[in-house]
């Protein structure tokens, strides 16, 4: 059927070529009809004798022809493996921890297996295979929900937080710093200009300014936007009322282009499935509602963002969208883990609590202390 245009060509051209025929002799036609009348016949010739003639019919076979079909990208199913079964610190939950530029992991106080906090400190110098107690008893005020940051010269701020010690809870807008991996803590200032709270999220610019974001005063949830040029000792008010809704817990993240990025967070134990951008801490555009962000999200600081779930995906657009590149871990389900991005480019899971029933919260929990890496 393929042929057909070919073949109805092919016959005009053989009418043309009587009729050119025909009229070749006749005085009543010109010499331009008569080339019109030679061109058609070579035309009748070319397209309908020749490809009759043609023992080579690959062209109109397909039964010798590969055909190649989208295929959607597959999923690559990195694995984890287990780095260590004990890192000698026991049983904890609630902690903080944060990678230093030189890539040592630093992890600070937390809830002890008989449900007493500490302030001890440990850290690995070798990406989590050892870890060594830098001191059992820090010297700021015992405290949960604290922010931890680190700095371009790999010492570390420990801001704010609810202060536990004798059964007091008092929010905190102190700030700590420590200069050898947590060994040792200065006051850097005992009362900031931003208001006392807990679960802020606290960002390193590439200028090496701090942006300290929202959080929990106890009372309200906060969207306020604060600034530090001089690596946390005073602040600067950027906005009082960000343009996103008030929340604990978001995630903030220097993009390649210049913005800081907010990703989620909590309000009343909700999560908050939004992501927001600006260029100035100042003004915020929403840029998406996406899936829940109640996930541990880490960046590689090159434009890349891992969320693990009880998969692993990865986004290179500012987390607008995301594609599996790692299935169901060993070491899922667990709750209250934690996981860190390492200049290896390797994503590391921190301790958490373990359960062999669907919910890891409720189900007969047992604590952990191991460590698991996703080499990427």
């Amino acid at each position: 059927m393929e042929n057909i245009p070919f073949f109805v060509f092919a016959v005009i051209s053989i009418i043309f070529l009587i009729l050119s025929i025909v009229y070749t002799d006749s005085k009543r036609l010109d010499r331009v009809f008569q080339y019109i009348m030679l061109i058609s016949a070579l035309s009748a010739i070319f397209t309908y004798i020749a490809p009759l003639q043609s023992s080579d019919q690959t062209k109109y076979n397909t039964s010798n022809v590969t055909f190649h079909p989208y295929t959607p990208e597959p999923i690559q199913n990195i694995p984890w493996t287990r780095l260590t079964s004990d890192t000698g610190w026991g049983v904890k939950s609630e902690f903080k921890s944060v990678v230093t530029p030189d890539g040592s992991i630093v992890v600070v106080g937390g809830k002890s297996g008989d449900l007493s906090y500490s302030k001890d400190v440990w850290c690995s110098h070798d990406r989590g295979k050892t870890w060594a107690i830098m001191t059992p008893n820090a010297s700021w005020s015992l405290r949960v929900s604290f922010s931890l940051v680190s700095l371009a010269d790999n010492s570390i701020l420990l801001l704010g937080g609810l202060d536990v010690s004798n059964n007091n809870q008092t929010y905190l807008n102190d700030v700590w710093k420590s200069s050898d991996y947590g060994a040792n803590w200065e006051k850097a200032t005992n009362i900031s200009e931003w208001s006392p709270r807990v679960d802020t999220s606290v960002l390193l610019t590439p200028d090496n300014y701090l942006i300290l974001i929202g959080g929990y005063d106890g009372e309200n949830y906060l969207n306020d936007v604060w600034i530090s040029k001089d690596k946390g000792t005073h602040w600067s008010l950027l906005t009082s009322f960000a343009e996103w809704s008030p929340r604990s817990d978001p995630v903030l993240f220097n993009t390649q282009d210049g913005q800081y990025l907010l990703i989620g967070g909590f309000n009343s134990n909700l999560g908050i499935n939004d992501i927001w951008e600006s260029k100035n801490g100042v003004n915020w555009n929403r840029i998406k509602d996406t899936d829940s962000f109640s996930y541990q999200t880490v960046s590689n600081h090159k434009g890349s963002y891992y969320q693990i779930r009880a998969e692993v995906y990865e986004s290179k657009d500012n987390c607008l969208n995301w594609k599996q590149i790692s299935g169901k871990p060993e070491w899922y389900p667990r709750s209250s883990y934690q996981c860190l991005y390492l200049p290896d480019n390797s994503i590391i899971e921190l301790s958490g609590t373990y359960a062999k029933g669907k919910n890891p919260i409720y189900n007969e929990p047992e604590h952990k202390n191991d460590i698991w890496k996703l080499q990427l």
